[in-house]
């Protein structure tokens, strides 16, 4: 009998955002004949935080967790020292056959040490790069050097969309590396348009009723998500829809704010975190992802499987998904053609049933849940 290959995954914060839920997809979804899955992890991003949700959900599923205390988000001299040896540590104890590396940050140091460790599959998925980001030219500079530093400590790199892989083919001395795999996704087990509806409206202490419009986004409340423009697009809008935002996250008070200031706290609703939220996706009459960085969103295919029609910034990752299916795409900083577009959506059914029939066909048929496994286990052999 052919022993088992240990996996140890790495990455940086535990809540359960996009690149959460690859690594619990991945560690829960590997053949248990073929492969010893161990995870380590920080986090919910703050110092000292606890583990999040993704650690919860991985001991439900029988997968071994590592708790990195000191691994944070943001830059901190003492904690990156610590981190580091904590990681050293792990890499040494567990010995794994296969490095698996999530997030930027604990990338660079896990690549770093499995090279000195001598690790013979080192796999860095790229959750979207760190140096596209909204940052001074400087840092960009900083970041992008890290980010090629770390692809050249990895034997191989596996990118979420169209423009990282191009962006990664022109990283010098890395183009071999590069592998273009989609997330992938089981469809969510939806509620019932009337149940979803009425529970989002206790959660959120209001009623909304079968027959209204009701809009909705699932997202980390993270600057990236840009979601403050959602709801300055949603108060320029004409129609009196109302809107839903799932999400918890760091941004929590700012939109608060904005929403009362706008006086849209009739019209938009923050759901802080819900469990399992995609099967609520139900309840609404189209989503939108107004992000400013993403990779390949979890969230827009689910929204698709849902079949509800979508609007997306145009950026990489959001275009891959939407750009042949007739869903609308705006500039990133156009308030404006937002708005536009919710009230579109908002104000004929045809065209939202038509949209979101096709952003349907295309997720079940060009992001397959089994084929980014197979292809994924193609790289560890």
């Amino acid at each position: 009998m052919t022993p088992k290959r240990k996996i140890l995954y790495l990455i940086t914060k535990s809540n359960f955002g996009g690149a959460q839920k690859y690594v619990y997809d991945m560690a829960t979804a590997l053949p248990t004949d073929q492969f010893e899955v161990v995870v380590a992890l920080g986090g919910t991003g703050k110092r000292g935080a606890p583990a999040g949700q993704l650690n919860q959900l991985l001991d439900q599923a029988g997968i071994r967790t590592i708790f990195i205390k000191s691994l944070t988000r943001d830059i901190s001299l003492f904690s990156e020292i610590k981190s580091f040896g904590e990681i050293l540590k792990i890499l040494h104890q567990e010995k794994p056959d296969i490095l698996h590396l999530n997030s930027s940050k604990i990338s660079g140091i896990g690549a770093f040490w499995g090279r000195l460790l001598g690790l013979k599959k080192i796999i860095y998925t790229v959750h979207g790069w760190p140096f596209n980001e909204s940052r001074n030219w400087l840092n960009k500079k900083v970041i992008y050097f890290f980010s090629w530093l770390t692809c050249f400590f990895c034997h191989q790199i596996i990118v979420i969309n169209k423009q990282d892989l191009a962006q990664g083919q022109t990283m010098w001395g890395q183009n071999n590396k590069m592998n273009l795999i989609y997330n992938g996704l089981k469809s969510p087990n939806l509620k019932t348009k009337i149940d979803a509806r009425h529970e989002l409206g206790t959660i959120c202490q209001t009623q909304f009723l079968p027959e209204e419009i009701l809009g909705i986004t699932i997202a980390e409340l993270h600057p990236n998500k840009n979601l403050s423009m959602l709801i300055e697009a949603i108060s320029k809008t004409k129609n009196n829809f109302r809107y839903i935002i799932i999400g918890a996250g760091e941004q929590k008070q700012v939109l608060e704010k904005i929403i009362t200031t706008l006086n849209l706290s009739q019209r938009v609703y923050l759901a802080d975190f819900v469990t399992d939220a995609a099967t609520y996706l139900a309840a609404g009459d189209f989503f939108v992802l107004p992000s400013i960085k993403e990779g390949h969103p979890y969230t827009l295919m689910e929204a698709g499987l849902a079949c509800l029609p979508a609007v997306g910034s145009d950026i990489p990752g959001i275009r891959d998904i939407l750009a042949e299916t007739g869903n609308p795409l705006f500039p990133i900083a156009d308030v404006a053609k937002l708005a536009e577009y919710l009230d579109g959506l908002a104000s004929n059914k045809d065209i939202r049933q038509a949209l979101g029939a096709k952003l349907h066909d295309h997720v079940t048929t060009n992001f397959s849940f089994d084929q980014m496994i197979s292809q994924t286990i193609s790289l560890y052999s």
